[in-house]
Order: structure tokens, then C-alpha cells, then sequence
């Protein structure tokens, strides 16, 4: 029998990143893929610039719609209207 545990986890990954274009060159330089997939992973830069001294913070956003993406046109017209409402 499966059962779930209700996730303690109140943060998630937007996906969303602003860095400094130098910090970031310096960082991508240092990126390797020694993990299991192999594969080369954005977010260890974060790891790096810290490492290196870099000041690293993060943007708690208070709902979902202030992390939306915009992808398509219909997405586009729903961020107009949530724009169009919170600046009324």
C-alpha cells in the first residue's frame, strides 16, 4: 500500500535567476557534471558564487502569480489582467 506524506515544504524553485553577468561567466567556467546524470546543473552556480564570497539571496514571492511565465498568448493575457487588477 502506498501512502503519502503531506510535504513540510513551504519554498519552490521558481526557476527564475538575475545574476551578474561577470559572477555568472567566472561560475559557468567552474560548473562540472560529476553526479549520477552527468549532467551540468545551473543552480550549482549559486554554490559557487558563494563559495567564492559572492553575495547570494533569494526572492520570496507572496503568491503564485508574481512567479508565473509567460509562454503564449493566452498566458500573456492573463499576467495583462492580473497587472491591470493589482494596479487599479
Amino acid at each position: 500500500m502506498l501512502v503519502r506524506k503531506r510535504s513540510k515544504q513551504k519554498e519552490i524553485n521558481s526557476g527564475i535567476y538575475c545574476f551578474n553577468g561577470k559572477s555568472l561567466r567566472e561560475s559557468l567556467d567552474l560548473l562540472d557534471n560529476n553526479n549520477a546524470q552527468e549532467e551540468y546543473y545551473l543552480t550549482d552556480t549559486i554554490k559557487i558564487m558563494r563559495d567564492k564570497g559572492h553575495k547570494v539571496g533569494a526572492f520570496n514571492g507572496s503568491t503564485i502569480e508574481e512567479l508565473m511565465g509567460v509562454n503564449s498568448r493566452v498566458e500573456l493575457s492573463k499576467a495583462e489582467e492580473i497587472m491591470k487588477k493589482k494596479n487599479q
